[in-house]
């Protein structure tokens, strides 16, 4: 009988740590590879993520117009985080009159901008067409953010992630 319960006993912690065990690992495994966090920095996306905020970022998958990504600019060593405006073959203008946005000749509506899009003396010339496996990021605190006006569309290689989630810090 007592031999019995030892042996219970044994398979229940070995069953517990072979659990935490495979929990440990699954959850090393998801946010080593394939998902990611990070805390926003700077006010670049004001209103709508501030200074402070969590992101969690998807590792895996392409990247569409309006999805908002963190990313590493060649010789950079802080990460950003931007809002994708355009992909590969799109064509961005900016109206420096009215500060309208323009892809493929069209005004681009943004409810999550609250100021007009300017071009910055000395910086790409537009307009500009996104070449292949590249994307056009601009952050939605426009007067604030340093995004591809100044540095041009982004490679593909160079974001990290999409962010998928986001926790307000207080």
């Amino acid at each position: 009988m007592q031999r019995e319960r030892e042996a219970a006993r044994r398979r229940a912690w070995t069953s517990m740590l072979t659990g935490l065990f495979v929990t440990g690992l699954v959850t090393y495994l998801a946010l080593g590879f394939v998902l990611g966090v990070s805390r926003i920095r700077g006010a670049s996306m004001e209103p709508n993520l501030r200074s402070g905020d969590i992101a969690v970022f998807y590792r895996l998958g392409g990247y569409e117009a309006g999805d908002i990504v963190i990313l590493r600019p060649d010789g950079k060593s802080e990460y950003l985080i931007k809002r994708v405006i355009a992909t590969a073959g799109d064509t961005i203008d900016i109206d420096e009159t009215t500060g309208h946005l323009r892809l493929n000749g069209r005004i681009l509506e943004e409810r999550y901008v609250f100021t007009g899009t300017y071009i910055r003396p000395d910086d790409v010339a537009f307009p500009v067409v996104i070449p292949e496996d590249s994307v056009f990021l601009l952050g939605d605190n426009r007067p604030e953010s340093k995004d591809s006006r100044e540095f041009g569309a982004i490679r593909m290689d160079q974001i990290t992630g999409k962010v998928v989630l986001t926790m307000r810090m207080m």
